[in-house]
């Protein structure tokens, strides 16, 4: 997931726009598609001209200018989102580049299931790579703490290699804050693909040689929970979305949203949550229009859609408290009207925490909800809602017009 101006590019599989023709997708194998959203628009669309190109599936994507760099076992592909140009510029499709040059794997049947990724400047940052393993019909996974930088300014040169990470992880993100490299938390995996510990954020400080970790944060985490979270980086803090504490604030809320202060090396609890129960795969970027968009799958809330949910990052900041400073409980950063002028409390009855549904489904339902009857206008009639959202604490809710093939084809069969 990343931005660009003022549209979000995700690139998934096994989903579809709801409304358009997805039938007999039960017979086809997997749909990689780049999905767009339009943050003036407020539409979603399937990036037709690369889904016209002979380009290859990426484990990870990166953002540079206008440019989105393809990141697979094959090497780069670099995509021009302006002209719409399409080009590799580290390996080729089949070649297996980047898994066999760099010691990703030991032979032709592994190949890269994930990895994160990073462009600074002239220098594309590769790391956290995951390697599927195939042996007849037995898969396993393996994670690798190699950190490679490719320069972009002469791709075809071999690629510097960093220090090692301390801990490989599935779901993170590479940000660079003033000059230093952080890799934001994610989730362990064992070989079995089953999630077994947490991965604490780490650093690379400006000039130095090895990666450090960051101070804890400052809540024992609910065990229960993949550990992936969506993160972004603002002024100096950084953004950590979607991981549950294992207990509630006195205020009864759950926090699951923290800021980090890359100069005092501390964390804070935001007071705005992000969902009131776990967001499945959450990625998260800030957009040019001052908002942090968090994407996953909400299946208590909105089953088999994607749920995107955003919230302005200076609410996001403001509202934080150290667990060691906290706010005066008199104190309130609401206005004393937070409905606003002739308006109801929620059009839908979401209260605080509460996502918001089109159609008017409650999110205290189960299971899949209705397709959404449009396609391409997922906000235009909620922008009330989400304004009295963000006013009582929830980030604002939208729900994408992506539907997931793969849990629907689960539920027919």
């Amino acid at each position: 997931m990343q931005s660009i101006g003022a549209k979000m590019y995700v690139m998934t599989r096994d989903f579809y726009l709801v409304g358009s023709d997805a039938s007999g997708y039960e017979d086809k194998g997997a749909t990689y598609q780049l999905f767009v959203y339009d943050t003036e628009t407020q539409t979603w669309s399937v990036d037709q001209n690369l889904a016209s190109k002979d380009y290859v599936p990426c484990v990870s994507m990166a953002a540079s200018g206008e440019h989105l760099y393809l990141i697979s076992s094959d090497g780069v592909q670099d995509y021009n989102t302006k002209d719409g140009s399409l080009d590799w510029i580290i390996g080729d499709k089949g070649t297996n580049t980047l898994a066999l040059k760099y010691g990703f794997n030991s032979g032709q049947n592994e190949f890269l299931y994930s990895a994160t990724s990073y462009v600074d400047g002239n220098e594309l940052w590769i790391t956290c790579v995951n390697k599927e393993i195939l042996d007849g019909d037995v898969e396993s996974y393996e994670f690798l703490n190699s950190v490679l930088v490719f320069d972009l300014s002469n791709p075809s040169a071999d690629a510097k290699v960093m220090s090692s990470v301390k801990a490989g992880r599935t779901g993170s993100s590479l940000l660079n804050v003033d000059g230093a490299m952080y890799l934001t938390p994610g989730g362990a995996f064992d070989s079995d693909f089953a999630f077994q510990e947490y991965a604490a954020m780490e650093t690379l400080g400006k000039g130095a040689t090895e990666w450090t970790l960051v101070a804890e944060l400052p809540v024992a985490l609910d065990e229960n929970q993949e550990y992936i979270a969506a993160s972004a980086a603002s002024d100096g803090k950084i953004i950590v979305s979607g991981l549950r504490a294992n207990d509630p604030e006195d205020s009864g809320v759950v926090p699951d949203t923290y800021i980090y202060d890359t100069a005092t090396n501390s964390w804070s609890i935001a007071e705005k949550q992000l969902a009131p129960h776990k967001i499945t795969g959450a990625q998260g970027v800030i957009v040019n229009d001052g908002y942090f968009y968090v994407l996953g799958t909400d299946v208590q809330d909105t089953g088999s859609l994607l749920t995107v949910k955003r919230c302005k990052v200076s609410d996001l900041i403001e509202s934080s408290e150290s667990p060691d400073n906290p706010k005066d409980p008199e104190e309130s950063d609401e206005p004393d009207d937070p409905k606003g002028p002739g308006e109801s409390e929620d059009p839908n009855g979401a209260a605080s925490g509460e996502g918001v549904t089109l159609g008017g489904n409650s999110s205290s339902d189960t299971g899949e909800k209705d397709a959404l009857p449009q396609t391409s206008d997922p906000l235009r009639d909620y922008t009330k809602a989400l304004a009295a959202l963000a006013l009582v604490g929830a980030m604002g809710t939208i729900v994408a017009a992506v539907q997931s093939r793969r849990m629907r084809v689960g539920k027919k069969r």
